[in-house]
């Protein structure tokens, strides 16, 4: 389905982008993909958030990287938001099932309540309770997201983890030249996959 006006928990229904260019990013990907661009005031000062879109619908998001981002060395970056019907209870289940909190649970204005979340091998991810904002208008078309993929060197931990986290059901296939590959499913679907790092020295993401 390719427009969306909800998602099921579990279910992998934003991204957006940190970038210390701004600019250059809205240019980049109005010229890749035709995205087209809304800006809206946050509550914090200078820190704008613009929303990409296809045909009218959300599609994507982006901001400033953070400074302290920026300071870690940490360079600009995708994230990934997992809709959840309770935050603050999916939060409260973070530790016991392997992970960590790195956010805690806040609201986005009227949008809806978010955290960020580490699983057990480092990669991290954010909870999203909807309220004004569902996600992503329209998936699964050219320049819309279309899928999640974590990489990490134990699959088996994170399988658990987000099992124990928000349900999710996993099948394993062998792919050709990449090895073992879990697919995680919402009721019977996949919504996204773990693979192995293809090489020594990516951090899990």
């Amino acid at each position: 389905m390719a427009r969306r006006d909800s998602y099921l928990e579990g279910t992998p229904s934003w991204v957006d982008l940190a970038s210390t260019d701004v600019d250059g990013a809205k240019a980049f990907y109005s010229a890749l993909f035709g995205w087209e661009w809304e800006t809206n005031e946050t509550d914090q000062p200078d820190n704008q958030y613009h929303i990409a879109s296809i045909d009218g619908r959300a599609a994507a998001g982006l901001m400033q990287q953070p400074q302290e981002q920026v300071d870690m060395g940490l360079p600009p970056l995708w994230n990934v938001y997992l809709t959840v019907d309770d935050c603050d209870f999916t939060a409260g289940k973070v530790e016991s099932a392997g992970g960590s909190v790195m956010a805690p649970p806040f609201d986005v204005m009227d949008a809806g309540r978010m955290a960020v979340v580490v699983d057990p091998s480092g990669a991290v991810v954010s909870l999203w309770q909807p309220k004004e904002h569902i996600g992503a208008e329209i998936v699964n078309e050219t320049g819309a997201f279309t899928w999640a993929e974590l990489q990490t060197p134990d699959q088996d931990a994170a399988t658990e983890f987000f099992a124990k986290l928000i349900g999710w059901d996993v099948g394993v296939v062998e792919m050709e030249g990449l090895g073992a590959m879990t697919f995680f499913k919402v009721a019977g679907e996949d919504v996204a996959s773990a693979m192995n790092p293809p090489m020594e020295g990516i951090p899990p993401h």
